[in-house]
Order: C-alpha cells, then sequence, then structure tokens
C-alpha cells in the first residue's frame, strides 16, 4: 500500500511540473523575453537536477521567430511559437516537439511535450538553461 501512494504522488509531482510556469512576466514581454542566447545549466530529471554533465548545447531565440540550437557537433535553424491561448512558447526541432516549462530573466528550461499533456514526458526529463548574453 504505501508503494502504491509513493507512486500517485511521483505522478503527481510530474504532472504538476509539466505545464509551463512564467515568472512574474507579463503576457506582452513573454514574446520578447527568450530572444537571448542560452547555454546549458543542467539537466532535471524526477525534479532533480543535475550539473554533472559536460553538454555544450546553446540555444539562440530570436524576435524573428527564429530559433538557432547549437550542438559539438551542428548547428540547427527551426522556428519556434508562441500560443497566446495557452500562453505556452513552443519549439519544433526535428521532429520533436519541445516547450518552455519554465522562463525567467535568466532561466529557461525546456522539456519535451506540446506543454498540455504530461504523458508527452513520462519521465519528467527536461533541459535547464542560463543566460549567456
Amino acid at each position: 500500500m504505501t508503494k502504491f501512494i509513493v507512486s500517485i504522488i511521483y505522478i503527481l509531482f510530474l504532472s504538476k511540473g509539466i505545464y509551463a510556469q512564467v515568472d512574474n512576466v507579463s503576457v506582452d514581454s513573454i514574446k520578447t523575453l527568450p530572444c537571448h542566447k542560452w547555454g546549458f545549466r543542467a539537466i532535471i530529471m524526477g525534479g532533480k537536477e543535475m550539473t554533472n554533465f559536460n553538454e555544450t548545447v546553446t540555444y539562440e531565440f530570436s524576435n524573428d521567430f527564429t530559433l538557432q540550437r547549437v550542438t559539438e557537433k551542428k548547428t540547427e535553424k527551426k522556428i519556434w511559437s508562441y500560443d497566446s491561448t495557452k500562453l505556452l512558447i513552443l519549439l519544433k526541432i526535428k521532429r520533436n516537439n519541445l516547450f518552455v516549462q519554465k522562463l525567467g530573466a535568466g532561466d529557461l528550461v525546456i522539456s519535451a511535450g506540446d506543454g498540455t499533456n504530461a504523458k508527452n514526458n513520462s519521465l519528467g526529463v527536461a533541459t535547464a538553461l542560463k543566460r549567456t548574453n
């Protein structure tokens, strides 16, 4: 019975964290707030941040809704969009749908899925980035 209760609490924790969070940002400025260069800070798994990765990925958002993702191996130019009805920033990289789970002045968390269904990221994995410019 205890394992069942712990499992339910864990599932609730994951589903709560999957929806986008915006830290005291007006609706108008959310369209421009990500328009910076962001560097890797941590991988988030199950709500815990792990910083012991040697990751060099960067994301650079532009105000024309383009996005440049740079890894050690390649540079990808993609698009991002803002859904004003859901207050979500969405990214399309290759075949993957991603969304901004958390956005603050110096903090950006990108997660898998469209931000509306926790089943799209059942492991609760996300990438935490810090502003570099």
